[in-house]
């Protein structure tokens, strides 16, 4: 229990199913997302830091998001017991990261060592799509959130509150 009665949710911020479960079990009334990497640990791990701050960031706010549609849609309206939420569409390529962070961040330096297990789920589930269309058609979810968006986003908060990223 935090203070005034608050509970507290531990959870991986890249693994949006760990975050919905977690916003789902809380039923909060708000969120405080307290999770983040700092400049010197996102200068030594860029991959882990960008899992954190930007997916973890999205994934937040896309649970409570589709948890309160859900919560509102007209109960005829619903057909489907088990939701499958896709989020960005299509995933996104390294280079096509780069490229759209580079938009905004010319000189960035941006380097991947990617996770050797993750590499080869990766390639084992080539070709297989994730159908979010039922909860888009029952209840009006959708990734509010693209790529773009999400990194501009982080622009417009880096450029507003410069001091939390130094």
């Amino acid at each position: 229990m935090g203070l005034l009665g608050q509970s507290w949710q531990k959870c991986c911020l890249g693994n949006f199913s760990k975050i919905l479960e977690a916003v789902k079990k809380s039923s909060p009334k708000a969120i405080f997302h307290l999770g983040g990497m700092l400049s010197l640990p996102s200068n030594a791990d860029p991959q882990s830091a960008f899992a954190t701050n930007m997916a973890g960031t999205y994934h937040v706010l896309e649970a409570a998001r589709s948890l309160l549609l859900l919560e509102t849609a007209p109960a005829e309206a619903i057909q489907t017991v088990c939701y499958l939420l896709a989020g960005i569409k299509p995933m996104n390529s390294a280079a096509e990261l780069v490229a759209a962070i580079r938009k905004h961040f010319p000189q960035a330096i941006l380097n991947f060592k990617p996770d050797p297990l993750a590499m080869e789920f990766h390639s084992e589930s080539q070709g297989i799509t994730y159908d979010d269309s039922l909860a888009e058609k029952e209840w009006g979810w959708k990734p509010e959130y693209s790529r773009e968006g999400m990194i501009a986003n982080f622009y417009e908060e880096l450029k507003g509150n410069p001091e939390r990223y130094r």
